[in-house]
């Protein structure tokens, strides 16, 4: 999320010439999405455990983001990227409340630590993996900079 957040402006802006404006209902679009990912996500809660639910979504965002990636590469029409990276977006609207259950079932006596872990934990990968999209998103998206 925290790679899609910092990387987004910058690719659709610069690389595929989406005006501000444009951007911003990409956007919005994009977050409601995510929010309907959370509340599909808790009706399914309902019927089926989180680690099973999980079990089926975090391979499904690990395909997506290889077919963005892929896409992206091979110069796929932004709207095809878009339509994926909204898929992406609603699945991880499923998957991440799901984390935080399974990160702190069991934890009642020291769930503020467990969910400061979380936290943490969180907040170090994505500032590692930000420098790290930063970089390849440059280098790919150079050629295609008008």
């Amino acid at each position: 999320m925290f790679s899609y957040l910092s990387s987004s402006p910058f690719l659709f802006q610069e690389v595929y010439g989406l005006t501000a404006q444009q951007y911003g209902i990409l956007f919005a679009v994009n977050s409601i999405g995510f929010v309907i990912g959370s509340q599909s996500g808790l009706r399914i809660l309902r019927r089926v455990a989180p680690q099973w639910l999980l079990v089926c979504s975090l391979p499904a965002l690990a395909v997506l983001g290889c077919m963005i990636g892929v896409c992206g590469a091979v110069g796929v029409p932004s709207t095809a990227i878009v339509a994926i990276l909204f898929l992406f977006l609603v699945g991880a609207g499923v998957t991440v409340p799901c984390l935080q259950i399974v990160g702190l079932a069991g934890r009642q006596n020291e769930a503020g630590t467990a969910a400061a872990l979380l936290g943490a934990t969180n907040m170090a990968l994505a500032g590692m993996a930000a420098p790290i999209v930063g970089a390849i998103g440059i280098q790919s998206a150079a050629p295609w900079v008008p």
